[in-house]
């Protein structure tokens, strides 16, 4: 007996296309999150290491929390909505307006490059 999978004359049926891109989203945005957990781990410890007291790490990560990311969140996702969460140029916007913060403060950041698609 052949196998015939992938081989149907009918494509998925559209909920359950729909059900597994929803899901791909979600698994992609919890792994996003915890890249970004990650780089900001790293970055407590090297503000640490050249000399910041753990005081003032902490009035940084509260002022992160509370200020900077719903900010930046709303100039990423001005609707809040799902549907045009993760627009490139409503990220781009987000990025934009952080490194602009930081150059006119003299602070040296990571340029962020676009992605080809």
């Amino acid at each position: 007996m052949k196998c015939m999978y992938g081989q149907r004359k009918r494509a998925l049926p559209s909920d359950v296309r729909a059900a597994a891109i929803q899901v791909a989203h979600e698994i992609m945005a919890q792994q996003c999150e915890q890249v970004v957990r990650r780089s900001w781990n790293e970055m407590l410890v090297a503000i640490h290491q050249a000399g910041l007291s753990p005081r003032t790490i902490h009035r940084v990560t509260e002022k992160l929390d509370a200020v900077v990311l719903p900010y930046v969140d709303d100039l990423r996702n001005p609707d809040g909505g799902l549907k045009n969460a993760g627009n490139a140029q409503h990220v781009r916007d987000g990025d934009i307006w952080v490194h602009e913060y930081l150059a006119g403060h003299g602070i040296p950041c990571y340029e962020i490059v676009e992605v080809e698609t």
